[in-house]
C-alpha cells in the first residue's frame, strides 16, 4: 500500500488512505448523519405544529417537501464532486431518510390534530411517527390506518415515495456491487469511493 495521502487530495483512492484517515472519514459521515437525525427528530418534538390551521397545512407540506428536494440536490451534488463519492452517497442517504420520515410523521400528526376522525386512532407524535415508519417499512400491522381523504392522500404519497428512496437505495447498492464486481474481474486498481 502506498504511503498515505491527505483526506482532500482527490488523486487519493478510499482503498489507498490508512486505516485511521478511513475511520475519521466514517466516523465524521457518521456523526453527522446522527447529528442531523437527532435535530430532526428534536424538532419534530418540539415543534408547535397544533397552530398549524387547515389552510396553512398543504403549504406546510409543500414547503416540507421542497425542503426534502433540496437537501435531496444538494446531497446529490455533494456526492457528484466528493473524492470519496460511495462514502456521500451513503451519508447523504442516512440524511435524507430520517428528513423523508420527519416530514411524512408531521404530515399524519397535523392532520390527526386537525381532523380527529382523520385515523382509526387518536394521532400522537409517538402514534405518527410509527405509522410513518410501520407504512414506510411495509409492515403496516392495522392497528392504525387513515380514514379522512386526506390522510389517505398523504399515506399514498409517502408510499410512493417511500417506494422511489428505497428504489435509488437499490440502484446505489446494486451500482456499488456491480462496480467492485468488475474491478475483481478484470484487476483494476479501485477508483476513488
Amino acid at each position: 500500500m502506498p504511503e498515505d495521502q491527505p483526506a482532500n487530495d482527490p488523486g487519493t483512492s478510499f482503498a489507498a488512505l490508512s486505516r485511521t484517515t478511513r475511520r475519521w472519514l466514517l466516523a465524521g459521515a457518521v456523526l453527522r448523519a446522527s447529528l442531523t437525525t437527532t435535530i430532526l427528530l428534536t424538532a419534530y418534538v418540539v415543534m408547535p405544529f397544533t397552530l398549524i390551521s387547515q389552510a396553512r397545512y398543504l403549504t406546510g407540506f409543500l414547503i416540507g417537501a421542497a425542503v426534502v428536494l433540496a437537501v435531496l440536490a444538494l446531497e446529490f451534488s455533494r456526492t457528484m464532486r466528493s473524492p470519496y463519492a460511495r462514502l456521500r452517497a451513503v451519508e447523504a442517504l442516512l440524511t435524507a431518510g430520517p428528513l423523508f420520515i420527519v416530514l411524512f410523521a408531521t404530515s399524519h400528526y397535523v392532520i390527526g390534530q386537525l381532523d380527529p376522525a382523520g385515523y382509526s386512532e387518536p394521532m400522537t407524535r409517538l402514534d405518527a411517527l410509527y405509522f410513518t415508519i410501520t407504512t414506510f417499512a411495509t409492515v403496516g400491522y392495522g392497528d392504525i390506518s387513515p380514514h379522512s381523504q386526506i390522510a389517505r392522500l398523504v399515506s399514498l404519497v409517502q408510499m410512493v415515495c417511500g417506494i422511489i428512496l428505497v428504489g435509488v437505495i437499490a440502484k446505489l447498492l446494486f451500482g456499488i456491487a456491480q462496480e467492485s464486481d468488475h474491478r475483481r474481474r478484470v484487476g483494476a486498481p479501485a477508483d476513488r469511493r
